[in-house]
């Protein structure tokens, strides 16, 4: 006996209450079909225990569910598209279950789709593609589904409980926090936003230095458009006739650039990023590049180097010791004429050319001289097991001759210069004409406290009144990072008094 399309239905509907029944689950049937579903099946709640009491246990799981009844030789069933929207953008689990009955009208198996993952981005790309054709009223449009894209199940209240729960395992609230970013994410890739116009440029020129954010450049027939699923829509508020549009590129490469001058030099390599116009075929007569450095930017034409920007010096920034020895030793090499560079990016390989600027103004004059600081504050640093340490131009300058006469003492210079004190009247008739005496001191970086201890060969003048001491030697014996406080710098004037036998101490500075 065959049943017509009502007849079948009804049938389908009768059974999928017996189901549910079967597994003691609560089925609710929609009378109008026009919400998406035919059914909200609920289950119960787990029972309380000592960790979810009543008031704290999670709410109890509920879902909607399509039914399908169809005829065992049929391999596919649609859904009233605007139907298919409804229970796909349901936040709660929501299911296609189908039911198919053979000849002897008897329910042959039944398969369950579970609306995310691939069916929901099925449903959702299909309904973009008719807003892309202006086919908005899609009560009248349909959807298919293959039977094979479903989970083929025993036809039993059971075992659709079980694959209900296995869907749902980690309770309500995070599947429905689940599905809420799935919604919002299927189909959206990372260039899912685009904006489409016309450049209006005088010369091509202009449109390359656009492209590096050289320059604003004009547009017109702005479009804001959004691409999901491959499919492309305008979207809103941003639709302009004409306007200006300023750009703010991504560095493409990272690179190194190599200035030398002779063999005699050493070269000076300066880091930056490497910035592409990103315009596709571009004559080669026309590529041009920009190099981002931290203190100044360099433009990239026709094998030729030059700088596009003021050079920016703040001595208030930091930066690591080695690039601010790098930035003057780079200023002192193009000062002294033309010279070559190589620039290396990445795996590409190296362009070179000819490169001339002259530092500015507001650079001090006598680079030589802050080269010789930050190479002794760097080497006492590194010796102190401090590599590379991060500080400001203002910094050293504050310390500057701290800095040189510790490096100096280091270097076992003898052109320090004296250390000279007087002391009262003492009531010994006879002093050594020499004496040891530890001269101990501390430079005090906004980072860093280096103390250190040299031993002073003194030579003692008795006077009526007072003694003049005066240094004829000084011999480093010990550098260390300490912490700054007076119990620190005590400990460490302590520990140099032991290790030398020493006990005169001169300590010119306090806390």
């Amino acid at each position: 006996m065959k049943l017509n399309s009502d007849e079948l239905g009804e049938k389908g509907e009768s059974r999928f209450k017996e189901l549910c029944a079967d597994a003691k689950l609560i089925c609710n049937k929609s009378d109008r079909d026009r919400t998406g579903w035919d059914f909200i099946v609920e289950f119960p709640f787990d029972k309380p225990d000592s960790i979810n009491s009543l008031d704290k246990r999670p709410s109890a799981i509920s879902c909607n569910i399509q039914l399908k009844t169809m005829w065992v030789t049929s391999n596919r069933f649609k859904v009233r598209l605007s139907s298919a929207e409804r229970i796909a953008k349901e936040l709660k689990p929501t299911f296609f279950y189908v039911l198919r009955i053979d000849e002897n009208l008897q329910v042959k198996d039944a398969y369950l789709y579970h609306i995310t993952g691939t069916i929901l981005q099925n449903i959702l790309k299909r309904l973009r593609k008719e807003q892309k054709n202006k086919n908005t009223s899609i009560n009248k449009k349909y959807i298919s589904f293959d039977i094979k894209a479903g989970e083929q199940l025993e036809p039993t209240g059971l075992i659709l409980k079980k694959m209900i729960l296995s869907n749902v395992d980690n309770g309500m609230k995070s599947y429905i926090e689940g599905k809420a970013t799935e919604l919002d994410s299927l189909g959206f890739e990372s260039n899912s936003h685009i904006a489409h116009m016309t450049f209006i440029a005088p010369n091509i020129e202009h449109f390359v230095d656009a492209f590096l954010g050289l320059t604003d450049i004009e547009v017109e027939k702005f479009q804001n458009i959004e691409k999901r699923f491959g499919i492309e829509l305008p979207i809103s508020p941003i639709n302009l006739d004409r306007g200006t549009l300023s750009i703010d590129p991504s560095p493409s490469y990272s690179c190194n650039i190599i200035f030398k001058k002779g063999f005699k030099i050493d070269p000076v390599i300066i880091k930056g990023d490497v910035y592409l116009p990103g315009i596709p075929n571009l004559p080669f007569e026309h590529l041009k590049f920009l190099i981002k450095t931290p203190f100044f930017d360099l433009i990239f034409h026709k094998m030729k180097l030059k700088l596009s920007s003021p050079v920016n010096l703040d001595p208030k920034w930091t930066h690591p010791i080695s690039v601010w020895i790098n930035l003057f030793n780079f200023f002192n090499l193009t000062n002294i004429g033309e010279c070559s560079f190589t620039i290396n990016i990445d795996k590409y390989p190296g362009l070179s050319g000819r490169f001339k600027i002259v530092s500015p103004d507001n650079l001090m004059q006598d680079n030589n001289k802050m080269l010789k600081t930050l190479n002794a504050a760097k080497f006492i640093l590194d010796s102190c097991g401090i590599l590379d340490r991060e500080i400001s131009l203002c910094s050293l300058m504050e310390n500057e001759i701290d800095i040189l006469t510790l490096k100096a003492i280091i270097d076992n210079k003898e052109n320090i210069g004296d250390i000279s004190f007087q002391t009262e009247e003492t009531s010994i008739d006879v002093l050594p004409a020499e004496l040891e005496m530890l001269y101990i001191n501390y430079i005090n970086l906004p980072d860093d406290t280096i103390a250190y201890c040299a031993i002073a060969q003194m030579t003692l003048q008795k006077h009526a009144t007072y003694t003049q001491w005066k240094s004829r030697k000084l011999t480093a014996h010990s550098v260390q990072i300490i912490h700054f406080s007076e119990k620190s710098l005590h400990h460490f004037v302590e520990q140099q008094k032991s290790e030398t036998g020493i006990d005169a101490v001169f300590f010119p500075q306090q806390i």
